[in-house]
């Protein structure tokens, strides 16, 4: 089967799926915008690809705009592309612009679409970049129904969502797993570092530090864990409004390193490799691209039970939920985690199966494909 992949936004995800997809045989080309590599993965991004699958540089950045000069220009390459590589199939991910998803639209070749997140995430609802995707979908839904696209998901509760706002053909939306993020290194790279042992190293919190992700959460269980556990040391590594509002109250801890910056690629790996527990204590979620990478680390979680972050993070199993908003029960597993040797070996040994087993690209792709078949039995 021959596949034509559109990341998008999502780089690195789709980089992986295209691995995935050319070792269970398929032939995949993968279509990227000038500069996007670098910018959302790192300069390493092309290693990081595997050799069998075919880059297929797009002319021009990404086009909000339609009937521009550069909107004419993308398009007519997307054409071209069409008709050269002829695809069985082609995979969009949400966030393409709008280009992109009329040219898509436009053919005849199946469609399949993948949707990261159902609704915007509180502190998002007003950004430009969620209001143009709301509106895009909007527009070409109808368009998507007609053309009997299928849809991918990362999450039961993700599908059920979707199936109940977007009115899709339940036959039509398909849950595949968000498989595991280890595109911080080159291959053959080692993944895992000492951090989950003991002494373990700094609880990790990790990312855009939007208002969803909880870091007020934390910021309030804080002191319970410090109190218990005077040695913890923690470290919040990213930037965002949220760490504006509770920056004085985690500063007021020695044991809280603050990097209040953007994290490139290349250093993301150090972070993992330092962190005994990656924390995800949001209040709000669709799936979670900071607990996948974290597996590809062998770093447990410890979430909320929220959108569908519960189907990968098993509690006892591979990391410990709480409920969301909660600081003393965020506290409480902290303090249990971090003082308990044999909890963070076991629960690590939970997060390698789920790296190896239903996070891993071979069972992702394996399950994608499935989804195409459907696709091209339905076209």
């Amino acid at each position: 089967m021959r596949v034509l992949l559109f990341p998008g936004h999502f780089v690195q995800y789709t980089i992986e799926l295209a691995n995935g997809l050319v070792e269970a045989g398929a032939e995949v080309g993968l279509a990227v915008w000038p500069g996007s590599g670098d910018k959302l993965v790192g300069e390493n991004w092309r290693e990081l690809m595997d050799e069998r699958v075919q880059l297929l540089a797009m002319p021009g950045a990404p086009v909000r705009k339609p009937w521009t000069r550069s909107y004419l220009r993308n398009r007519a390459w997307l054409r071209r592309t069409f008709r050269g590589f002829a695809p069985d199939v082609i995979h969009v991910q949400d966030g393409n612009d709008l280009a992109t998803l009329l040219a898509v639209w436009g053919t005849k070749i199946p469609v399949t679409v993948t949707i990261h997140d159902v609704a915007a995430h509180p502190g998002d609802e007003k950004s430009m970049s969620w209001r143009m995707n709301l509106l895009i979908n909007k527009i070409l839904m109808p368009r998507a129904r007609r053309r009997n696209a299928q849809f991918v998901l990362h999450g039961e509760s993700l599908r059920r969502d979707f199936l109940r706002d977007w009115q899709a053909p339940e036959e039509r939306v398909h849950v595949v797993p968000h498989g595991i993020l280890a595109g911080f290194v080159s291959p053959g790279e080692s993944l895992e570092g000492t951090g989950v042992g003991d002494p373990p190293g700094p609880a990790l919190f990790f990312g855009r530090m939007m208002p969803y992700k909880g870091l007020d959460v934390f910021a309030n269980a804080l002191p319970q864990v410090v109190e218990a556990l005077p040695e913890a040391r923690f470290l919040i590594a990213g930037r965002g409004p949220s760490l504006d509002q509770v920056r004085d109250q985690l500063a007021a801890f020695p044991q809280v390193e603050i990097r209040d910056e953007y994290i490139p690629s290349a250093e993301v790996a150090e972070l993992y490799r330092q962190a005994s527990v990656n924390l995800a204590p949001y209040v709000e979620a669709s799936q979670s691209g900071v607990i996948a990478a974290g597996y590809a680390f062998g770093v447990p979680a410890i979430a909320s039970r929220v959108g569908a972050l519960p189907e990968v993070v098993v509690d006892e199993e591979n990391g410990l939920l709480i409920d969301p908003g909660e600081p003393t029960q965020l506290a409480q597993a902290l303090i249990r985690y971090l003082g308990d040797a044999a909890l963070r070996a076991r629960l690590q040994d939970g997060v390698r199966k789920w790296a190896s087993g239903p996070l891993s690209w071979q069972n992702v792709a394996q399950k994608t494909l499935e989804v195409y078949a459907q696709a091209c039995r339905k076209a």
